[in-house]
């Protein structure tokens, strides 16, 4: 798909910020790349996972990850490309400029613009995920609680050949933020086939860039904080197993449960907020009836 999606062109409305953005309806091409090159990665990563002899129902684990790669596989927006028309000016299709243009130092009027996949920079990302799990069996009920988080140490990356890496860490980018932290943690009950489970997740805040250059705007995205809430039933262990209880299962489950809105942000530009975290849906119910035979 990447080498070989087939070309479709656009044609939409393109403001042009070498021109005093003066808008012009153009022809936007968007496909594969036949001559893209692998990406190349290098990873490393160590840990250790610990399990106290008292408690065999317990267990931390702790990794260190480091990521570098090359030749990254990109597809620019129409405003990133134009922003940084000097390294693809193949893919930025101008006119001859006119005495008029030449005058009041402009290039030539936007003719088309190609959004084709390319191979374009590098990037170096490193961190940290913890891990902590454990069951404990009572009375009523077994109950297991766990938590799992990310620390990004340093995300560095440079989106265009020959420039210089950019700390995107802890920032909002149109290619997807990069929060430095995240947790999540449950803690699950289950008694004879009945089952619930509360889930809390956690985004650090984060700075916001404008749409249009990726540079940061001095504001941030609000940190995040949602809780879903799951019950399920096991027919088969809650009742007498028989030939319509075995295998089948009932799953209710609300996400975004206090019904939060998306944290306002500038970086997906009209939508108002980042569409690579944040969820419009607010909160969201969904009910599953599963039979295996």
């Amino acid at each position: 798909f990447d080498l070989y999606q087939t070309p479709t062109v656009l044609n939409v409305p393109q403001n042009d910020p070498r021109r005093g953005n003066a808008i012009l309806t153009i022809p936007i091409t968007i496909a594969g790349n036949p001559n893209l090159q692998p990406e190349e990665s290098t990873t490393f990563s160590t840990g250790f996972v610990y399990t106290p002899e008292q408690l065999p129902a317990t267990r931390l684990a702790v990794t260190y990850w480091n990521i570098e790669q090359e030749q990254r596989l990109q597809r620019f927006t129409q405003a990133t490309l134009l922003a940084n028309e000097a390294f693809f000016p193949e893919r930025v299709v101008r006119g001859t400029p006119t005495p008029a243009d030449i005058a009041a130092g402009f290039p030539g009027r936007l003719l088309s613009l190609d959004l084709s996949n390319v191979n374009a920079g590098n990037l170096e990302t490193d961190g940290i995920d913890l891990e902590l799990t454990a069951s404990w069996q009572t009375g009523i009920g077994t109950f297991a609680p766990s938590i799992a988080a990310t620390q990004v140490l340093g995300f560095d990356a440079a989106d265009f050949p020959s420039t210089a890496s950019v700390d995107r860490r802890g920032a909002a980018n149109t290619q997807g933020a990069i929060p430095e932290t995240r947790v999540t943690g449950s803690l699950a009950w289950n008694l004879k086939g009945f089952g619930l489970v509360p889930t809390v997740r956690y985004i650090s805040s984060y700075d916001d860039v404008a749409q249009a250059t990726n540079v940061r705007t001095g504001g941030s995205v609000e940190s995040q904080t949602l809780i879903d809430l799951q019950a399920t039933l096991d027919f088969e262990t809650a009742f007498n197993a028989g030939v319509w209880t075995r295998g089948l299962n009932l799953r209710l489950g609300v996400l975004n449960l206090t019904d939060e809105d998306a944290p306002f942000a500038l970086v997906s530009g009209p939508a108002g907020y980042d569409t690579s975290q944040g969820d419009l849906r607010r909160r969201f119910s969904y009910v599953m009836l599963q039979k295996t035979f």
